[in-house]
């Protein structure tokens, strides 16, 4: 029995040394996890402006904007930006010169002439924008004609457009400082779970010799019980006259 118990006291020990082990790899998750949240609100909040205004974009916004034969300049400008932000190459041409133009207009109405155009804007993959199409863009980041405000009167999808575009810029920042936390978070969750595995069999362990020492026990008490009753049963009448 006291084999037993001692057993059962150093299976114990370990599992609640493995517990304390455990709840540091989850809280150690769990704080990674915070500051990937705390880092993408920062990104949240311009991407869900764009994302509405997006939606808020109309075929018809779109055929009138395919059917500008001389568009505005900020339309011009916003077009161009999203032709960079797509890798779409602008069409390439000559002028009276000889010299080589670069059609951004061109390429742009050839965008927008896509059934998928929008969906393609929508789902675009920004966590993995190139490094090179944000710095091509920063210039037009700088530009005063390049505001939500300022595009607005020209275009309501130009509008859109220009709102997604900058949040896009904000997201690819954030996101750099937040991919290598993931990786960081996917790691220590996978660590985290493995050792709440690990747990869980010791637990199933102590239980099963927890139980076993229950039993034993029981039944212990129960000979004891039974002993004492023998004892009784057997001890001498102190006065064996009386009946």
């Amino acid at each position: 029995m006291e084999g037993r118990a001692a057993e059962a006291g150093v299976v114990r020990d370990a599992v609640k040394a493995d517990e304390a082990v455990a709840n540091e790899k989850a809280a150690a998750a769990n704080a990674i996890k915070a500051e990937c949240e705390a880092d993408l609100a920062e990104a949240m909040p311009p991407l869900k402006a764009a994302l509405k205004a997006l939606n808020g974009i109309t075929k018809k916004d779109i055929d009138e904007m395919k059917a500008f034969q001389n568009p505005p300049a900020v339309v011009k400008v916003v077009m161009e930006v999203i032709c960079v932000m797509v890798g779409k190459a602008p069409i390439q041409g000559r002028d009276s010169f000889g010299n080589t133009t670069k059609d951004y207009w061109g390429a742009s109405k050839q965008l927008l002439a896509q059934l998928d155009f929008m969906a393609g804007i929508i789902g675009f993959d920004r966590d993995h924008i190139p490094d090179a199409t944000i710095k091509k863009i920063q210039p037009y980041l700088a530009m005063d004609d390049f505001s939500p405000k300022v595009v607005k009167r020209s275009s309501s999808a130009c509008y859109g457009l220009c709102v997604w575009v900058r949040a896009m810029d904000v997201y690819s920042r954030v996101i750099k400082v937040v991919a290598p936390k993931r990786v960081r978070l996917k790691e220590a969750e996978a660590d985290s779970k493995a050792c709440t595995k690990e747990l869980k069999a010791k637990q199933k362990v102590l239980r099963g010799v927890e139980d076993t020492l229950a039993q034993l026990q029981a039944q212990l008490a129960g000979k004891q019980a039974e002993l004492e009753e023998l004892q009784t049963q057997v001890q001498p009448n102190p006065n064996p006259h009386q009946p």
